[in-house]
């Protein structure tokens, strides 16, 4: 590489890894934060109108939106440690076996829950990582995991608080394949 380019590629790559930090930040707000809008009153208006929508007949508006939603929208949230990642065979993702220590919904299941990750992924989860995990009604993969004990507390808080009134919720996410 010529010696004029070197301080070039850094700079690039240096602003291609923080956008891509800052698009995983504003993926992580939106995960916690439930999608709300950006001020009180539309907050206000936003998650009303997602509760009524998910409390209606048909139950195709807006569940998905509040946290209370994410969780209804979930078939299994769990918090435990990555006890093996298998590489699947053909494919560009792992199957990952996980010893449960806590269940969130559904309120109680078996010590090991598999499932599948891409590899694309970041943070990618490793044997030894605590973790604590949610995939969608419909899905197979998780859309959500924190790794780092403070993610986790936080989606532990989110979760926890949401539990109550994600009871009363219908999803208004279609079911995917495998359902």
């Amino acid at each position: 590489m010529r010696p004029g380019l070197r301080p070039l590629v850094v700079a690039v790559k240096t602003l291609a890894a923080v956008c891509a930090v800052g698009m995983l930040g504003g993926l992580a707000w939106l995960a916690i934060d439930g999608g709300a809008g950006v001020s009180e009153s539309a907050s206000d208006k936003s998650a009303g109108d997602a509760k009524a929508g998910a409390k209606g007949k048909s139950g195709e508006e807006g569940g998905d939106v509040t946290p209370e939603g994410f969780v209804a929208c979930s078939r299994l949230i769990v918090e435990g440690t990555v006890v093996r990642v298998e590489p699947v065979h053909g494919a560009e993702r792992d199957t990952i076996t996980l010893t449960v220590t806590r269940y969130y919904k559904p309120a109680k299941g078996p010590e090991k829950v598999t499932f599948r990750m891409d590899h694309d992924v970041d943070p990618r989860l490793k044997p030894g990582d605590r973790t604590l995990i949610s995939i969608p009604k419909g899905e197979q993969y998780p859309d959500n995991w924190a790794t780092k004990a403070k993610d986790r507390a936080s989606l532990r808080d989110m979760v926890v608080n949401a539990l109550p009134g994600s009871r009363s919720l219908k999803c208004s996410k279609a079911p995917g394949p495998g359902v």
